[in-house]
């Protein structure tokens, strides 16, 4: 059994919600058929697996669905230099996501739940394929599902990034030029992705990994619902055109930095 942490107030999680795979079946929650308005927004073995849930009476089911692509230059770039995509179709390669959500009950309990998708092989922690999880299903007595606002959204970066610094030196003769220097690696890793900054108008003065809006909008399900996070975008790390073949940025180019691991939106569903 999968164990949830950052559980507040919860009953017995046994009690209260039962975890699914996109690959396991659940006919013993005695349903008949899930709405198939939903069904046009799972991928077909998500749709095979929750097909005989009773979308009118049944239990709430949320879920996290990955539509994110990768960016060409990006997804060349880790063809050629990760190991374990040789097997894998490059068009069915996604990001590897995580976000956790808060579910309120109808007693004011809540709970945080962490949603993982994405190609496991993208990801070094040994523990990510074990945690990977994209649908939910609770009983009915679930007011609210909203974004965790205490975890930030994470995209898994798969690749070393090369930081650099432009700075003066001085040539023969005394001649002053400019060229770029390293100044550190950063290791693959797990990255907050964040809204863009806004002025007092609400004006975007830089640019980050989503429009403000375009996160988890709260929703407030009813018995039967299908709950669907729906993610959107690209992924993409910078490269520093003429300096580097790696993926590598400026540190003083304040909009690539904080461009890096792609720009995404968020369509909630709820059917």
């Amino acid at each position: 059994m999968t164990v949830f942490s950052g559980i507040r107030n919860m009953r017995p999680a046994i009690a209260r919600v039962l975890l699914i795979s996109a690959c396991v079946t659940i006919p013993f929650l005695g349903c008949d058929s899930l709405n198939p308005a939903f069904v046009t927004l799972l991928d077909a073995e998500t749709a095979n697996a929750l097909a005989s849930i009773d979308n009118g009476t049944g239990p709430i089911i949320v879920t996290f669905i990955n539509n994110a692509q990768i960016e060409e230059q990006t997804l060349a770039y880790m063809l050629a230099n990760l190991d374990g995509l040789s097997s894998i179709a490059s068009d069915s390669i996604k990001p590897a996501v995580r976000m956790r959500l808060l579910v309120t009950y109808q007693d004011g309990t809540e709970a945080s739940f962490q949603y993982a998708v994405g190609t496991a092989e993208l990801v070094e922690v040994t523990d990510f394929a074990e945690s990977v999880v994209s649908n939910v299903v609770f009983p009915c007595d679930v007011v609210q599902v909203e974004l965790d606002p205490d975890r930030p959204i994470e995209v898994y970066i798969p690749v070393e990034i090369a930081v650099y610094e432009l700075v003066e030196a001085t040539g023969v003769g005394g001649a002053v030029t400019t060229e770029f220097e390293i100044r550190e690696r950063i290791a693959p890793g797990f990255q907050a992705l964040e809204v863009d900054d806004v002025d007092e108008d609400n004006y975007v003065t830089l640019q980050r990994n989503f429009a403000p809006g375009d996160t988890p909008a709260p929703v407030s399900p009813y018995c039967g619902s299908v709950v669907a996070f729906v993610l959107e975008g690209e992924f993409s790390v910078p490269f520093l055109t003429g300096e580097d073949d790696s993926p590598s940025y400026d540190r003083d180019d304040e909009s690539t930095v904080a461009g890096v691991g792609g720009r995404y939106r968020f369509v909630t569903e709820i059917k």
